[in-house]
């Protein structure tokens, strides 16, 4: 379980600098600006999740959206990094236990 937190609480940091960095520097380069574009598309199953929820209407309501399907796509990718890790390493683990492996 400690594993899991560690590599879920790294996954989440990884995610936060970026999104900061990206807001920082969007509109500074055509790079960036493609970068944002991709990451809003990897947090968009999330932000269609989180569309249903918002209250407000117009622009404030679409960029809403946005701003919590990626808050939510941060933790849930979070989790599933940590958990693919996690569960890699049990796996590798018990593998080496059982004597498959040999050095």
């Amino acid at each position: 379980m400690k594993r899991f937190l560690a590599y879920t609480g790294i996954a989440l940091a990884f995610q936060v600098l970026l999104m900061g960095c990206l807001i920082l520097f969007t509109g500074t380069s055509g790079v960036v600006d493609e970068m944002a574009n991709i990451w809003l598309l990897a947090y968009y199953p999330f932000s269609a999740l989180a569309a249903p929820f918002i209250t407000a209407s117009g622009c404030s309501g679409m960029v809403q959206a946005y701003w919590f399907g990626a808050i939510l796509g941060a933790v849930g990718y979070s989790l599933l990094f940590g958990g693919a890790l996690s569960g890699l390493r049990h796996f590798l683990k018990r593998r080496n236990k059982r004597g498959t492996v040999t050095r």
